[in-house]
Parts: structure tokens; sequence; C-alpha cells
């Protein structure tokens, strides 16, 4: 019966050591600078470290790869870029976090390098940037990203650790040269960053909101022109039946003086016609008279007779020439105007008609 023999304490010892959440000393496990980073280095970042679905990571680090995002693009990634790429709101603010994180992350490993050679305090000890918990969790997490890879691993003693490429990893015990410069600038960037994603935000909300209001000014501005149009078309209305009333009053005036002239010039026009008739029966009668007087009495009397009918139809031709014209001032103006003149020659024409006639019979 075969027994399982457990390593020796010799074989144990030749297990590489796996780093600690909070690494005793970070110079050890520093990554090389993020300026240095790859593509598919940044892609490994970002599979690690995001905290969106699988899918969606698995796709944002794509993205960052078929880009060729390399380090320095990384750090000089901007939210109104990304918004240009085609990168959701989201995506750009899990981006941007995760790259704040590993900044202040890198700061604080420069600052514990910079205090363990100088033996003073950093002014980042104070709480600044992050606490000591906060810091002992994104080192577990960055840790944990890299252990967690998709590369091979070897199983020694029961444990999976990762096969790290020799390049890569004396890139990771390669110490940096932090200097002053690269600590202000990496602040000053991860400060532009933020008010630059603070100020997209406050431009889009600012945008919608400018939106509204023009949309709620139009509205206004249209019931106004409504409402100012329709009382507007009302006094236009009222004036315009004032106006018209006015002219109706005026245009009545005018006939009204129109119609008394007209027949004050009537019956002054059949006063003189009648003057002259009688003044023309007069003559005829006077003529009338002498013939009687040369005729003799019997046949002067019986032609007197006849002259006497004569004048009686005439009067009352003249009563009825009378009455019509008076008729004919109720008609239309244009009717009136036409038949008052054609009434005056009938009424010459027949005068003298019978006036010739009489003549004639009574000069035999």
């Amino acid at each position: 019966m075969s027994t399982k023999r457990s390593p020796s304490r010799l074989s144990r010892s030749s297990i590489p050591p796996i780093p600690s959440p909070t690494p005793l000393n970070p110079e050890q496990y520093q990554l090389k600078s993020i300026t240095k980073w790859s593509a598919a280095d940044v892609s490994s970042f970002i599979r690690s470290n995001t905290h969106l679905p699988l899918d969606a990571t698995k796709e944002l680090a794509n993205f960052v790869f078929k880009r060729e995002i390399d380090g320095k693009g990384f750090l000089r990634m901007k939210p109104e870029d990304l918004r240009a790429s085609g990168v959701n709101i989201k995506w750009c603010r899990e981006l941007m976090d995760i790259l704040e994180v590993e900044k202040r992350r890198r700061v604080m490993a420069k600052n514990t390098r910079s205090q363990s050679r100088t033996g003073t305090r950093s002014p980042l000890d104070n709480g600044s940037v992050y606490s000591e918990d906060e810091a002992r969790t994104i080192y577990s997490e960055f840790d944990h990203g890299i252990h967690t890879s998709d590369g091979p691993t070897e199983t020694v003693s029961g444990l999976d650790i990762p096969i790290i490429p020799e390049g890569e990893f004396n890139a990771m015990l390669t110490p940096e040269s932090p200097t002053p410069e690269d600590f202000s600038r990496t602040i000053e960037e991860t400060i532009q960053e933020r008010l630059e994603m603070q100020r997209a935000e406050f431009d889009q909300a600012l945008n919608e909101r400018l939106l509204e209001q023009k949309a709620s000014l139009e509205q206004s501005l249209h019931r106004l022109i409504h409402i100012e149009h329709s009382a507007l078309q009302g006094k236009l209305q009222q004036s315009f039946e004032e106006h018209q009333h006015c002219m109706k009053a005026a245009l009545q005036q005018q006939m009204s003086d129109y119609d008394q002239i007209l027949r004050e010039q009537t019956e002054d026009t059949l006063e003189a016609q009648k003057f002259v008739l009688e003044k023309i029966i007069a003559c005829k009668v006077e003529e009338l008279k002498g013939l009687v007087t040369k005729e003799g009495k019997n046949k002067g009397l019986d032609r007197w007779e006849e002259v006497m009918i004569t004048m009686e139809k005439w009067k009352i031709e003249i009563q009825e020439l009378k009455g019509s014209l008076l008729c004919e001032k109720e008609l239309p103006k244009d009717h009136t105007f036409w038949s008052r003149y054609f009434g005056f020659f009938l009424t010459g024409l027949t005068a003298g008609s019978l006036l010739g006639l009489a003549f004639l019979r009574y000069s035999r």
C-alpha cells in the first residue's frame, strides 16, 4: 500500500513567496511605468480591475486592444475622446475610475519608497489620497487581478502559481525613480481629467436644460402670438363694422339730399312746363276765337266745343304726366334718371304734335 509523501521542508522553501496584500517593500512588486505599457498590458489591466460584467469587460478590453491604446494613450485619455470613439458613459466612467485608482496607487508606492529612503513622512500619509485600509484593498484587488489572469499556471504543493515571463518579471522588479515633477504632474492630470469629465456632464445637462427652456419659450411665444392675433382680429372687425356703419349713414344722407334736390328740380320743371303750356293754350284760344268770329257763329261754336274737349284732354294728360313723374322718384337713381328725361321727351313730343294738329286743323 503506497502512501503519499508530503514535500520536504527543503522543497517548500524553494516555492517563490506569494505577494501579500500589503507588500513589505513596494519597490519589489511595482509594475513598470504606465507610459511603457503596451496595448496588451492596458487590455490585461482593464480585464483585472473593472467592475463591469464579464461580457462588457471583454468588449472593453478588445476595444482598447484593437485601437492599440498603449500606456501613454491610456494616460492621455479624456472623456470627450472616449465618447467620440463610441464608448458609452458607463464604460467611460469605469475607465476613468480605474485609471485614477492606478495613478493614486502608484503615487502611494512612490511616497512609500521616498519615505523609506529619507526617513520622513510624506504629506500623503495624512489621508489626503487614501487611508491605509483603502490602500490595502487596492493592493489586494490589483494583486488578485494578476493571479487570476488567463495565463499559464504551475502547480506546486497543491497551489496554482502563475508563470510570469522573465522579461515582465524583471520589469516588475525594476524600481522606478520617482521625482516631484512626476508626482505633481500625476496629481494635476488626475484633477484635470476629473474636471473635464464634470465639465462634459455639466455641458450635457446644460444643453438639455437649454433645449427644454427653448421648447417652453417657443410654446409660450406661439400662445402669446395666437392671443394677440385673436385680439387684433377682433379690433379690426369692430373697426371695419364701425367704418361700414359710418359710410352707410353718410351714403344714406347723400341719397336723401339728392332725392330732395331732384324732387325740387322736378317740381320746378313741371311748373315751368305747365306755365308754357298754359301760355300756348291761351294763344291758341285767342286764335280760335278770332276764327270763330270770322267763319260764323254756328260753325265757330262747333269748333269751339272741339277745342274745349281737346284742352280738357291736354289737362288730363298733363296730370297723368305729373303723377308718373312723382312715381318715378321712388325708383332707383339710374332708372329715375333715364325715365325722367324720357318722360320729358315724350311730353314735349306729345304737346308739340297736338298743337301742330290743332293749328293745321283750324288754319283751314
